[in-house]
């Protein structure tokens, strides 16, 4: 829709089921929009879990929580549409309300990320105003889930991003992240503060997914 040719997370999923024999593959998609092209591409599919943590309202305006699969792939596609004002909080607590309860439910072989740094606070086409320290915080997350439960097996794939600064400082936080290493924010936390709307619209996911 206007972002991208080609979809490269669902590609390198693909690759892997195609190739490789991967049963179960899980793509985590924390790009500041929702990422409705892989959700169609996988949404009928019981081999890809798809998660996506996207601000609403905003373009596409899709990735609503009750879109959650169809036939074999019902139950494996979970939306967060987060509202704005929504960082480092809220990508925290979803993280390890939602997301990681979900990954030891489908238990994957690897962790795709489609990697979108435009949910940096700084970032001019939306405002979940994450850091990019909160931002390596949530990839140390999946670096140590993936290294506990498939081989250490997880893949970044750069996806949106719209200032330089941000954009490189959130870069540098996920590879020191997959690393293990520490990261010092060069650009620093949002200067507003985080609304705690978010909350409700996690609780209301954890609820659909019988995670309470």
């Amino acid at each position: 829709m206007g972002f991208c040719l080609l979809n490269n997370v669902a590609l390198a999923a693909q690759y892997l089921i195609h190739e490789f024999g991967a049963k179960r593959i899980a793509i985590l998609d924390i790009d500041l929009h929702h990422g409705n092209g892989t959700q169609d591409i996988f949404y009928e599919r019981d081999d890809v879990l798809f998660i996506s943590t996207h601000q609403y309202p905003l373009y596409p305006f899709t990735g609503f929580l009750e879109e959650m699969g169809a036939g074999k792939g019902q139950g494996l596609n979970a939306n967060l549409p987060l509202p704005p004002m929504s960082g480092n909080h809220a990508f925290s607590a979803a993280t390890d309300e939602l997301i990681l309860p979900l990954l030891d439910r489908f238990a994957p072989e690897m962790l795709l990320i489609s990697a979108g740094m435009d949910a940096h606070w700084a970032d001019p086409l939306g405002h979940l105003i994450l850091s990019a320290a909160g931002y390596g915080e949530v990839i140390g997350r999946f670096t140590a889930w993936a290294d506990a439960h498939c081989a250490g097996r997880i893949a970044l794939f750069l996806e949106g991003g719209y200032d330089l600064e941000g954009g490189s400082s959130c870069a540098t936080a996920a590879v020191a992240a997959l690393l293990g290493q520490p990261f010092t924010d060069p650009v620093g936390p949002a200067p507003y503060r985080e609304k705690g709307d978010w909350r409700v619209v996690l609780e209301h996911a954890k609820g659909l997914w019988q995670l309470e």
